[in-house]
C-alpha cells in the first residue's frame, strides 16, 4: 500500500527523489531505530507541513531562518485550531525541527517544545489547551 505522503514527497522504500526528505530518511534509518512506523510518522507530518506552507520539501530545506520559524509557528497555529491535542502538536514540532537539523540546519532553531515548557513551567497537561496562546507569547519573548 503506498500513502498519499509517499507520492507527493517521492518516497520508495527509505529512499526519495527529494535531498531533504531523503537526508531525514537516512538519519532515521541510521541514526535512529529505523522503524516503519516513525517513517510513517515523520513523512506524515513533514507532507502536512509542505502542503499548509505550499512549497516543495527541498524549497523548505533553504528557506531563511527566520522564514522557517514563522511558518512553523503558523502551522502549529493551524493544527491547534483543527482541533489537535498539545501533544500531536509538539511531536510535529519535533519533528519539524528534526527535519530542519538534518538539512543543515546546526544552529539551535527558536523551535519550543509546548509540552516541555508547560511542564518546566508548572502546568499541567489537562491545562494546556488555556496556555497555547500563553506559550506562543512567551516563545516569541525568548
Amino acid at each position: 500500500m503506498v500513502y498519499r505522503w509517499e507520492v507527493y514527497l517521492k518516497v520508495s522504500g527509505w529512499m526519495s527523489e527529494y535531498r531533504s526528505v531523503d537526508n531525514l530518511l537516512r538519519y532515521l534509518k541510521y541514526r535512529k531505530i529505523g522503524s516503519e512506523g516513525s517513517r510513517d510518522n515523520y513523512g506524515r507530518v513533514v507532507h502536512a507541513f509542505c502542503q499548509f506552507a505550499g512549497k516543495l520539501p527541498d524549497e523548505l530545506a533553504v528557506m531563511k531562518r527566520a522564514d522557517i520559524e514563522d511558518l512553523v509557528e503558523e502551522f502549529c497555529y493551524h493544527k491547534k485550531e483543527s482541533g489537535c491535542c498539545p501533544r500531536t502538536v509538539n511531536t510535529a514540532l519535533f519533528i519539524l525541527k528534526t527535519f530542519f537539523k538534518v538539512n543543515g540546519f546546526k544552529k539551535r532553531i527558536t523551535f519550543v517544545r509546548i509540552w516541555s515548557i508547560a511542564k518546566h513551567m508548572g502546568h499541567k497537561v489537562s491545562r494546556l489547551n488555556n496556555h497555547f496562546d500563553w506559550l506562543i507569547a512567551l516563545i516569541r519573548k525568548a
